[in-house]
């Protein structure tokens, strides 16, 4: 997929929306600005800032510096934080400092690796080709609103508007995840998909190993009878997926 470029620091954690009356809201953290260090601490993942955020206490005062996308230049604040309890409701986080944010499944940078070439993720081609999946259901994909402001586009793409970038790289990404799920699903053992044909073929097979008298008709059938039960094993699953929960 084509490349655009973040436009801040090397891999900051991105806030995705502020919750409004939070001491992020009042300082005018936005949605789509990126926080790059706390105290001085620079905050390269999600996992980092929130290890921060989660050993601060209600009225500390920390020093947030941020990219601000309205004003495309980083800033440095004092923010005084609140107790969660207020907004949580649940005394266990009387004494947990709250900022209100809530940031991205992935960095800027590590959604740029997923989408460009995720078998070349920090955390391993396995990681990174599950990010590259589920990134529909991490609110990651499409690519839009405040996420797409985390890029600005260079090289080939320099001269296009951004609006029109992302249609494209998102349409490229779509075509790719639903022709990848077609593949996945022809590939179960259900009759009459590929998948389910290779079954029943690898049953005979397997008979003819270990029955050694049965003739080429008596295989034809254990195959077909195999590939009958793989079948309505998977049929009753997928139905399962809509009773279970209701039961």
């Amino acid at each position: 997929m084509p490349a655009s470029a973040p436009v801040a620091a090397p891999d900051p954690v991105a806030a995705n929306a502020d919750v409004p009356a939070t001491p992020a809201a009042n300082a005018s953290l936005e949605a789509g600005d990126i926080i790059v260090a706390i105290n001085g601490t620079p905050t390269p993942t999600n996992t980092e800032l929130l290890n921060l955020l989660g050993s601060a206490a209600p009225n500390q005062t920390i020093t947030l510096t941020y990219y601000s996308a309205s004003q495309q230049a980083l800033v440095v604040r004092p923010i005084t934080l609140t107790s969660a309890e207020t907004y949580t409701h649940n005394a266990a986080d009387k004494d947990r400092g709250f900022l209100g944010i809530e940031v991205l499944y992935l960095t800027p940078g590590q959604l740029k690796t997923t989408l460009v070439a995720p078998a070349t993720s920090s955390a391993g081609p396995l990681i990174g080709s599950i990010d590259w999946i589920i990134l529909p259901l991490a609110g990651l994909q499409p690519v839009a609103g405040p996420v797409a402001s985390f890029y600005h586009l260079t090289g080939p793409f320099a001269s296009w508007s951004s609006g029109s970038f992302w249609v494209f790289a998102n349409t490229l990404y779509w075509l790719a995840w639903m022709n990848l799920l077609l593949g996945m699903s022809n590939a179960l053992p259900l009759v009459p998909l590929d998948g389910g044909l290779l079954f029943r073929d690898f049953s005979a097979s397997l008979a003819a190993r270990l029955r050694k008298g049965w003739d080429e008709a008596h295989l034809e059938q254990f195959g077909g009878q195999a590939a009958l039960l793989s079948s309505l094993a998977v049929v009753a699953l997928l139905l399962w997926q809509f009773i279970g929960p209701r039961l």
